[in-house]
C-alpha cells in the first residue's frame, strides 16, 4: 500500500504537565524581567509526524486479522530536542478489538527484521546488519537509537514510551518503526495521544538546561488525535507486506 500520513501537526504546550511535573514558575528577577524559558512559540514549532506505513490482512489461527506498520517521528524546533514522549494509540471501534501484540517492547540494540507467527505475535529477528535495506519481502530496519518500550498486548490501548538514550544525548528525532497486530478487520477507529518532553541549553550553555512540556492535540481543547484506518478481508499469508517476515 502507499503510506498515509495520519498526523503531521504542530504540538501544544502542556499546562498540566507543568504544573504536575516541573516546579512552580520562578519570580522575576531583581530588574522585574522574567528568567528564560521555553516559549510557547519553540513548542508550536515542534512537531510530530505518524505515518501509517502498510496494513496486511492475516490469518491469525484460521481467524482473520491484520498487521500494522507506524513510522513515528519527533520534529523538534531550533535548538531544542526531545528527551521524553509517551505515545498511546487507543482503539475504540469495531467492538471488542483488541490488540494479539505490539513491538517494540523493548528496543533491540541491532539492526531487525520483523517477524510475526501464525497467532499474530510479533519479534525482532537480528541481522548483525548496520545498515538498513530491503531485501526481497523483508525489511531491515537500522537499530532504534534510544529507548522504546511498547506495553497492551491483549488490550485496547497500544503504548510506547520513548525515552533519549544516557550515553547519546541527541533526542529522539529520527524514525521509529512500531508494529501491531489486530484480530480484526474492516475499519478501524481509535485515538492517539502523545505527551513529551523538550529540552535546550539557558544562556549559561551545557549546565542551564530549560524544559518544557507539551502535548498532541487536535485543537487545544480537544487533547487527543483521530484514527482511522481499514484493515482489508483478503487473506494474505501468502503475500506478506515487505514489512513482515514469517516464522
Amino acid at each position: 500500500m502507499t503510506p498515509i500520513t495520519l498526523i503531521d501537526t504542530a504540538l501544544q504546550p502542556d499546562p498540566l504537565a507543568d504544573q504536575e511535573m516541573g516546579a512552580p514558575p520562578a519570580p522575576p528577577r531583581w530588574d522585574g524581567t522574567l528568567p528564560e524559558a521555553i516559549t510557547d512559540q519553540e513548542i508550536h514549532d515542534c512537531r510530530m509526524l505518524l505515518v501509517l506505513e502498510d496494513v496486511t490482512p492475516l490469518q491469525l489461527n484460521g481467524r482473520p486479522g491484520g498487521a500494522v506498520a507506524l513510522s513515528c517521528t519527533f520534529q523538534p524546533a531550533g535548538r531544542l530536542r526531545f528527551v521524553h514522549a509517551r505515545l498511546t494509540i487507543t482503539l475504540e471501534q469495531p467492538e471488542g478489538i483488541r490488540i494479539i501484540d505490539l513491538s517494540p517492547r523493548t528496543s533491540p540494540k541491532e539492526t531487525v527484521n520483523v517477524t510475526i507467527d501464525h497467532r499474530g505475535r510479533l519479534g525482532f529477528e537480528l541481522m548483525g546488519a548496520n545498515v538498513g535495506g530491503e531485501v526481497g519481502r523483508q525489511t531491515e530496519f537500522q537499530q532504534y537509537h534510544c529507548e522504546v518500550r511498547g506495553s497492551g498486548a491483549g488490550d485496547r490501548p497500544a503504548r510506547w514510551d520513548f525515552a533519549e538514550s544516557p550515553h547519546l544525548p541527541n533526542g529522539l528525532a529520527n524514525d521509529h518503526s512500531l508494529f501491531l497486530t489486530l484480530a480484526n478487520t474492516g475499519t478501524v477507529h481509535g485515538r492517539i495521544t502523545l505527551s513529551g518532553e523538550v529540552e535546550r541549553p539557558g544562556l549559561a550553555g551545557m549546565h542551564d538546561q530549560l524544559r518544557r512540556w507539551l502535548r498532541l492535540g487536535a485543537t487545544p481543547e480537544v487533547p487527543y488525535w483521530p484514527l482511522e484506518f481499514e484493515i482489508p478481508h483478503a487473506p494474505a499469508t501468502e503475500g506478506l507486506s515487505r514489512f513482515f517476515k514469517w516464522v
